[in-house]
Order: structure tokens, then C-alpha cells, then sequence
């Protein structure tokens, strides 16, 4: 069985390629072939790797990247793609709407039956425009696709329309591997004055991971940090991931005369590894479908302050 897992934004450090990448690691792939397509770019490297060394392969269509508008230059790009290359199973997750039923449409111009589309995540605000999207997609989202996913029950309402919410949605938990994500003293005592990290013994160290995104709102870490600086407190913010605005949070950095202060880490494999590293978990997201970078931070024993928004 030919599957294709379509990710919504570029492949990033985000919570939805994790998962992907999360049920690749440990699904039987007995008789299944699976192959990862973004419309955009692979800025994940080490994802790359681990579904070829699954026998997939990961495809970049190449598009510019801009969240926040209606994605119709998705569809003929896909369209090509789908033509010249047979699929039985379409699984697409995405933080967009219009991802979500475009390239759902695209699939079943394909002839594709079974199309799975899966919400990752909720909003900010239900503006005009958050109202006028759904009246368009509803027919769409309704009707083609066989199967609707969410991480939460909220991730579902705010995707897909009610009566789909109230008879076909599954709740698909994401799990964790509590043999990586768990409290580990000795590792602790390794990484907290790690010198490749430059932390002092006794350095309070606040951790973020998160793709650098307006949802993320690393921008709100970078001014507590600046605040809590002024008190003259030992302290660093260790920032695991990338995306992008992660230029600006850089350039906010300068600014605010912390460059000493913020360990911007990368994507890394092995984020669980680094949260030993960390004293606090930091999360301010503006908007979340479960937030499960939170989850994995208390399994490894830490504190987590979270925004109000983060189911």
C-alpha cells in the first residue's frame, strides 16, 4: 500500500511533523510504503533521513511559504505530483483550513478514496475571515474526505464542521516514548554546566521548543527575558527549533542585548536529551490543538508555565 503523509507547512521542528515522524518510528511497515510532501521545504534534515531509511522518500514542491493566506498556488503543483505518482492512501495535516481542503480536492481529482485529513491545531480568534473560510471549505471537508483526525476534540471543532465534529471524528492521541521523555538525574547532572551549551553551574535555564512562528510567540520569551534580566537573576532561555521567524527573534535578541543569554539550539534529534538542560519549560503559544512539547516536558519532570490556550 502506496501511502503519502502531506504536511501543510514546510518540515520543520513542528508538532505535526513530530508526530508523522513519531508513528513512522514505530509503525509495523509490513507491506506499507510511505512518502512525506510539503509544497514547501525540508529545513529538517535528520526527518529527511529517517523516512528514507523507512523506504519512503520526502518530496518538496518548492513554494514560497506564507501562512496566513488561502493557498490556491497548491493546486496544480499536487496535481502534477499526483498524476505521475499513484497513491491509495492521502493523509494530510495541516494548522490551515485551506490546506486541509485543497489538497483534499486535488485527491480526489485523482481518484484517491480514501483521504484522511487531520487538524493539528485550534486558533487565535474567530475574526470575519475565520467564519467566511469555513462557509467555503465546509462543502469540501464535508463531503470528500473519508476519515477526519484531530489531536484534541478542540482541534477538531475548529477545522471541520459540527456534524463531522459529532459523528466521524477520531481522536488520535499523540503519544510519546517514555523510554527517551522521562526524568533522568545523571543525564541532568551532565548537561546542566555543559560547556558546549556555556551554562555556569547554578545558571537558571528557562527551555522553549517550538517551530519560530507568530503562533509560537518566542518574541513574548525574548521580553520576559529582558525583564528578568534587569533583576539581576542567573539566568538563559535555550531555544530548540527553527522556522520563519527565526530571523526576527534573532534580530529582537540584538535589540534587547541578550545575545550572552539565548542558546538558540537548532533542530536537533534528541530535543529530549537537552530538556535535562533545562529547569523551567516555557510554552506561550497564542494558539495550540494540544501542545505536546508540553507533555513531553512533564514526563521529563519539569515545571511547565503555559499560556491559558494550550488545551
Amino acid at each position: 500500500m502506496n501511502i503519502l503523509e502531506i504536511t501543510g507547512e514546510p518540515i520543520g521542528t513542528g508538532g505535526q511533523e513530530m508526530f508523522i515522524i513519531n508513528v513512522l518510528r514505530h509503525i509495523n511497515m509490513k507491506d506499507l510504503k510511505i512518502d512525506l510532501l510539503t509544497p514547501y521545504y525540508c529545513e529538517n534534515e535528520i526527518y529527511r533521513e529517517e523516512v528514507v531509511n523507512k523506504g519512503g522518500q520526502v518530496y518538496c514542491i518548492g513554494l514560497p511559504f506564507a501562512p496566513g493566506g488561502f493557498r490556491w498556488n497548491i493546486m496544480k503543483p499536487l496535481n502534477r505530483f499526483l498524476k505521475v505518482n499513484c497513491y491509495d492512501v492521502v493523509h494530510i495535516h495541516s494548522g490551515s483550513t485551506s490546506m486541509l481542503m485543497l489538497c483534499s480536492l486535488v485527491a480526489r481529482w485523482n481518484g484517491i478514496k480514501k483521504i484522511i485529513v487531520h487538524s493539528h491545531c485550534t486558533g487565535y480568534v474567530k475574526s470575519m475571515k475565520y467564519y467566511l473560510l469555513k462557509m467555503l471549505t465546509y462543502p469540501v471537508l464535508r463531503f470528500i474526505p473519508s476519515d477526519y483526525c484531530a489531536c484534541s476534540v478542540e482541534a477538531g471543532m475548529w477545522k471541520f464542521p459540527k456534524r463531522i465534529v459529532k459523528t466521524k471524528l477520531q481522536v488520535v492521541k499523540n503519544g510519546i516514548d517514555l523510554t527517551k521523555f522521562h526524568m533522568d538525574n545523571e543525564k541532568k547532572a551532565q548537561l546542566a554546566p555543559h560547556d558546549l551549551l556555556n551554562i555556569a553551574d547554578g545558571t537558571i535555564v528557562i527551555g522553549h521548543v517550538g517551530r519560530f512562528s507568530f503562533v509560537k510567540n518566542q518574541e513574548f520569551l525574548i521580553e520576559v527575558l529582558s525583564l528578568v534580566k534587569q533583576r539581576n537573576i542567573d539566568v538563559k532561555l535555550m531555544l530548540i527549533g527553527t522556522g520563519e521567524t527565526l530571523h526576527e527573534i534573532r534580530d529582537l535578541v540584538k535589540v534587547r542585548d541578550l545575545e550572552n543569554e539565548v542558546l538558540f539550539v537548532g533542530a536537533i534529534p534528541n530535543v529530549y536529551d537537552y530538556m535535562q538542560a533545562m529547569d523551567i519549560f516555557a510554552f506561550p503559544s497564542r494558539w495550540e490543538g494540544l501542545g505536546i512539547v508540553g507533555i513531553e516536558a512533564q514526563a521529563v519532570g519539569l515545571p511547565v508555565i503555559a499560556s491559558d490556550v494550550i488545551p
